[in-house]
């Protein structure tokens, strides 16, 4: 069985799916008989979950409108 550091180092790439299967199972069975690192899985957990929720969407930048209004603009001052 792994150690709680081990378990603590981890348990990031574990919500996110980036542990192997094998390694899975040993990290899944220590959160089951440490009270501690349940714990703090659980917490994690829940700060990731609320942070995905609450996130804000990921910048797309300008619509193409404004992208062409700037590029008229620019060529407008500057030439072509």
């Amino acid at each position: 069985m792994i150690s709680c550091d081990e378990f603590v180092a981890q348990v990031s790439d574990y919500l996110d799916g980036r542990v192997p299967f094998g390694e899975r199972i040993g990290v899944c069975m220590h959160r089951l008989m440490c009270v501690r690192c349940r714990n703090f899985y659980r917490q994690l957990k829940e700060i990731v979950e609320f942070v995905e929720v609450n996130a804000d969407p990921p910048d797309t930048g300008p619509s193409e409108e404004v992208r062409s209004d700037l590029m008229n603009q620019y060529r407008e001052r500057y030439g072509s």
